[in-house]
């Protein structure tokens, strides 16, 4: 057994095994990739053999024609929903980049949905994403329902990645009225798709006035969630808000940086990694 690991740098791990001459023997190489771009690559020697590349031909991945069916031959339609945070502006690409290349890593075929293609203001910085989206800017939870019928005529999600709420708590509506709301907006989704699987976000936090409010709203997520969900159509509440620095992790104290993005994304994927078939 090899047990090796360093990030960050080019590394060579060695060693050495006895084998007898004439018997087949089966070589499990486990690998973890942490960072977009990494590279595998094996090479064996004998005492009367030059070192050699193994080549791909070689290499079998367990359980690669189960997952590799489930995967590739459906797409999975994804609604990214919300306000600023999930829409991003000229300068910040939202946690809707990072979780894309999160989700196509790991072997999903996705397709983003959405009316809108763009960040506030213009474009995205990177556009190497699907962009489709629907998060608006500075849109309360009612501006989104009275239009969330006309933007389901052009697509049908099956999952939906809902954080929504933080302008509404800025306005001074009441989280009564919020999950209201969202109880028509999951509605509309259900009568859009009678099985699409919902997932809402506790909501980050951030450095404006009126924590308490955001704080109770979180709370009482799960408990609508659980009066809502079915066996058809599930909704799961997501902690987007455990282990977000509003200091550390927005450029404003409301809005996420790259990090936050990137937290984000990790936050999303993991949820959605449980349940993806």
């Amino acid at each position: 057994i090899i047990d090796d690991w360093e990030g960050g740098a080019p590394r060579e791990s060695r060693g050495t095994i006895s084998l007898q001459a004439g018997q087949p023997y089966s070589i499990i190489v486990e690998y973890f990739e942490n960072i977009r771009g990494a590279e595998l690559r094996l090479e064996w020697s004998s005492p009367s053999v030059i070192r050699e590349i193994i080549g791909p031909e070689h290499f079998f991945l367990p359980n690669t024609e189960a997952t590799s069916e489930s995967q590739t031959n459906e797409i999975i339609r994804i609604l990214p929903l919300g306000d600023s945070i999930t829409q991003g502006n000229i300068e910040t690409n939202s946690y809707r980049r990072p979780l894309w290349f999160m989700l196509e890593e790991a072997g999903y075929e996705v397709d983003f949905v959405g009316s809108t293609t763009s960040n506030f203001e213009g474009n995205a910085p990177n556009l190497d994403f699907d962009v489709d989206h629907e998060g608006h800017w500075g849109w309360r939870s009612d501006e989104i329902l009275a239009e969330l019928p006309t933007w389901l005529e052009d697509y049908t999600p099956d999952f939906a990645l809902i954080h929504l709420g933080t302008n509404d708590i800025f306005q001074g509506v009441s989280n009564e009225t919020v999950l209201a709301n969202l109880s028509q907006i999951v509605a509309i989704l259900r009568e859009d798709n009678s099985s699409v699987t919902i997932l809402i976000a506790q909501l980050i936090p951030h450095t404006r006035g009126d924590h308490p409010s955001l704080k109770a709203f979180n709370e009482e997520l799960t408990p609508w969630a659980d009066s809502l969900t079915n066996s058809d159509s599930v909704i799961i509440v997501v902690d987007q808000a455990s282990g977000f620095d509003p200091t550390v992790d927005t450029y404003d104290g409301v809005h996420p940086n790259e990090s936050g993005d990137e937290k984000m994304a990790i936050v999303w994927f993991q949820a959605l990694s449980d349940i993806l078939p």
